[in-house]
């Protein structure tokens, strides 16, 4: 029996410890694939901002429509994405915020970028108006961005990997703007 265990020790523990690495490292793409669309996504975000910012609509509906036609890339993407080993709970969190996402760019975005062009021909912008809907973004983004920072980390937790805010995939985060979650990107 000794000898059993002995083999069982020589063969099989050596071996499991790469696959262990292996699938450490397939989760950590896992998690880097989402947090690319995240990325993409919040950096056309904040272009739309910036540009209506600068009173460029023209520049504002080009962006616009990158974004919403981006999202729904995303979103199929993460509709068709397998989960990680049986996990599908931060495919399933990343879906649901990139629905969110693309609920916003279709429905508070327009209605922003509306006010902007109401000022143009008044020459008042009604802040107020943009504010409020601002404000509706932010709260509701923050309940989806909980929940898949959430998964995000206990994903992580439970695949071996820790996550840090990544400064080389970050964009500025500006108060003025829609409000768009940190991306984590992971450490060995």
């Amino acid at each position: 029996m000794r000898t059993l265990i002995l083999i069982y020790a020589i063969i099989f523990v050596p071996i499991r410890s790469p696959l262990a690495q292996n699938l450490k490292e397939r989760a950590i793409l896992y998690n880097d694939g989402i947090v690319l669309k995240q990325v993409e996504a919040g950096r056309l975000m904040q272009l739309f901002g910036e540009s209506l910012q600068k009173k460029d609509i023209r520049l504002a509906e080009k962006v616009l429509a990158e974004l919403q036609n981006t999202l729904q890339k995303h979103i199929t993407s993460l509709k068709t994405m397998p989960a990680f080993e049986g996990n599908s709970t931060l495919r399933n969190a990343a879906y649901d915020l990139f629905q969110l996402y693309a609920s916003v760019a279709s429905n508070e975005y327009p209605a922003i970028m509306a006010e902007y062009r109401a000022a143009e021909l008044s020459g008042k912008l009604n802040e107020e108006r943009v504010i409020k809907l601002l404000e509706d973004v932010r709260q509701r983004e923050a309940t989806a961005d909980k929940t898949f920072l959430e998964s995000q980390k206990n994903f992580a937790q439970h695949f071996g990997f820790s996550l840090k805010e990544n400064e080389r995939m970050q964009y500025p985060v500006r108060e003025d703007l829609p409000s768009t979650p940190r991306p984590q990107h992971r450490t060995k």
